[in-house]
């Protein structure tokens, strides 16, 4: 495990560099108030600190994991396959809906899915839902002027 460790932090941070050498070549445009090469650089550099985690640990001793009597059945439980499950119909949504609905149906989907005081939740799940919502059409569409699909 330590060396496959190895080999996946050292080619994050290979294809970093080659990030970096692509981002270096965006033109700057003097119409925003930050470089539009600010949020590859950010995710860049967020990248390269976490491969360099990573390639610290993998030489630290590791301590022995004891797994208690039916751990991976509830790690691999049917809530958590289904939830993934959700999340998959979402991403394919965004495409055929849109953000917006796709969100605002993810969002209420979700919380009704798995949570055991649905009376009482659905109603704060769907205020969630129309005020994220809401605040992603106000600050992408309206403020920054930003298409959402």
């Amino acid at each position: 495990m330590k060396t496959a460790n190895r080999v996946s932090a050292i080619l994050i941070l290979l294809i970093c560099f080659g990030g970096l050498i692509q981002a270096t070549k965006i033109e700057d445009t003097a119409v925003t108030l930050t470089s539009n090469r600010m949020f590859p650089y950010l995710t860049i550099a967020l990248l390269v600190a976490l491969s360099l985690g990573l390639l610290a640990t993998t030489f630290l001793p590791a301590p022995a994991a004891h797994f208690p009597p039916g751990y991976w059945r509830r790690a691999v439980g049917s809530k958590r396959l289904l939830t993934l499950g959700v999340f998959v119909l979402y991403l394919v949504a965004l495409k055929l809906v849109g953000f917006l609905v796709a969100s605002a149906v993810f969002i209420v989907g979700l919380t009704a899915m798995l949570s055991p005081r649905l009376r009482h939740d659905l109603p704060i799940a769907v205020a969630i839902a129309a005020g994220v919502v809401g605040a992603c059409y106000l600050i992408f569409v309206q403020w920054l002027q930003f298409y959402l699909p």
